[in-house]
């Protein structure tokens, strides 16, 4: 026992050895620079629906996203591995956008779907059979830093 508060004494003092130089000097905010901030989404679609998934998305779900007039993601097909596809969408506001559990964009899209499907209840269904296509789905946020040169498109 004796050896273990001893040793978590040191590596406490030796944590604020490391810190304090860093603690003294002129410390300024700094946000990352050159960074794009997403959201990826990983799906698996049940056997046999990836197809019907894709078709779906080509067809009810990206004219909505033109509809509305917001970006749609980027849109990643696999051909190996457990997943089937990956969506990449771009937080403009950096992870502040993290901070809506319904963003201004999803709600367009979600008003252009339910224009070009007729009702709620239409959009509903379309969103719902999509669904029913997905075995699993993760998610995961990140950043990529620009590097010189490359476009933001």
């Amino acid at each position: 026992m004796k050896f273990i508060k001893t040793l978590s004494m040191t590596t406490l003092a030796a944590s604020l050895f490391l810190i304090a130089p860093h603690a003294n000097a002129q410390m300024e905010a700094a946000k990352q620079e050159n960074a794009i901030y997403m959201s990826v989404v990983l799906v698996d679609y049940k056997p046999g629906m990836r197809e019907k998934a894709m078709m779906l998305v080509e067809e009810k779900f990206a004219p909505a996203s033109k509809a509305a007039d917001v970006p749609g993601p980027w849109v990643m097909h696999f051909d190996s591995g457990k997943w089937d596809a990956a969506y990449f969408w771009e937080h403009k506001g950096g992870y502040a956008d993290l901070e809506y559990s319904t963003t201004p964009d999803d709600v367009k899209w979600w008003a252009a779907l339910v224009k070009q499907e007729g009702s709620e209840e239409a959009a509903q269904k379309a969103w719902d059979t999509y669904m029913s296509y997905v075995a699993t789905s993760t998610s995961v946020i990140g950043h990529h830093h620009r590097m010189e040169g490359e476009n933001d498109e």
